[in-house]
């Protein structure tokens, strides 16, 4: 699994930003977290022309200790926390939490 550990986004959160597209849409974006860190939700507004989309998503979130004791408790045995696909280890500076376990 490839994931934003909420460890990684705690580091990096940033609760509004806007951007431009090459097609100059602009996209502006506020989160929230929920529940003590157990959710995220995020709100996205697209412009372009005289267009207006908005929707709003919720993502559950992971810390790399919840994500390990849910698959060992799924029945997963090896189960491992990385920082990224390259396989570095999941620190203060992991860029993503990638778990790695197995079926026996």
């Amino acid at each position: 699994m490839d994931l934003m550990g909420k460890e990684v986004l705690a580091r990096i959160f940033q609760a509004r930003d806007w951007s431009e597209g090459p097609d100059g849409a602009i996209m502006l974006q506020e989160r929230k977290i929920c529940d003590g860190w157990a959710w995220t939700e995020s709100r996205w507004i697209v412009m372009r022309g005289g267009e207006r989309v908005e929707q709003t998503v919720r993502l559950r979130l992971y810390s790399a200790a919840e994500l390990l004791a849910l698959l060992t408790q799924a029945g997963f045995v090896d189960c491992r926390a990385y920082g990224s696909l390259a396989g570095s280890a999941y620190d203060h500076s992991a860029a993503r939490l990638v778990c790695v376990a197995r079926r026996p």
